[in-house]
């Protein structure tokens, strides 16, 4: 009995210690608020969606949360926040409009809240590329027949894999695993696709202006991933929903893994 309990208490640490973390806290935080929601308003699955991509955002930044200015990663918090705002303002006003109105103030904030004329007008083309980006991935993200979800679990796994292989930090590549954690909990939902698609292309868009060294580099084309891993999961249907997904995001990765390569060696 002693030794049952002392394997217990072993057990409890070791999960306490996985769920503080860094590595695993903002995907625990993700996929516990996506479940709470559920349980308590099961009803709400953009609600579900948003809660649960703030909720690890916000642990994966937490220690330098309220830190001023924020950082491009500190940044999207504030961006979760936009995209739940806007996902529940939809359903009262006309789509096309709050995308617009989205597009703009989340190119605003992802660009640094500039208040000069000069920095503002550096956001016009983020708002573009973000309108461009939302509109392309929500078209391709949306649940096919016999897909519950499975594609957002690999578009984003895909926007991970393809930030970490072309250089990125390992806090981006957790920033884009998040909605992915979302979307595993909320498979079987089609209301939050466009959501999770904004919060996927947040990311990539975030990563991009992260990297801003005036010319292209690889981490630029890994924004392309999920939407490549969109495209290609209905085409690999023999393989049941999850698996394409899966072999989808893993295809991109490599991609994305070879081609950073070849530009190394130019």
């Amino acid at each position: 009995m002693h030794a049952l309990l002392a394997h217990a208490l072993h057990a409890a640490r070791f999960a306490l210690h996985a769920a503080t973390h860094p590595l695993f806290r903002p995907l625990i935080a993700a996929l516990l608020a996506a479940a709470a929601v559920r349980l308590v308003r099961p009803g709400q699955a953009v609600l579900a969606a948003g809660l649960s991509v703030l909720a690890g955002w916000v642990a994966m930044i937490f220690p330098a949360l309220f830190a001023w200015p924020p950082t491009p990663l500190g940044r999207l918090p504030g961006a979760a926040i936009l995209l739940l705002g806007a996902a529940l303002l939809e359903r009262r006003h006309k789509p096309w409009l709050v995308r617009l109105g989205l597009a703009a103030i989340l190119s605003w904030w992802l660009r640094g809240a500039p208040v000069s004329g000069a920095g503002i007008s550096h956001c016009v083309p983020v708002f573009f590329g973000l309108l461009a980006g939302m509109a392309l991935a929500e078209l391709l993200s949306q649940p096919g027949a016999g897909d519950p979800g499975w594609a957002r679990v690999g578009a984003a796994s895909a926007l991970a894999g393809a930030l970490w292989v072309t250089g990125a930090s390992t806090h981006w590549a957790l920033a884009a695993l998040v909605p992915a954690a979302a979307a595993l909990v909320l498979t079987g939902d089609a209301a939050p696709s466009a959501l999770l698609a904004r919060a996927v292309t947040a990311v990539a868009t975030a990563a991009i202006l992260a990297s801003d060294r005036g010319r292209f580099v690889p981490v630029d084309g890994a924004a392309a991933a999920p939407l490549a891993a969109w495209f290609f999961a209905p085409r690999l249907t023999r393989l049941g929903p999850a698996g394409a997904s899966a072999l989808a995001a893993a295809a991109c990765v490599a991609l994305a893994w070879g081609a950073a390569g070849i530009w190394a060696r130019r």
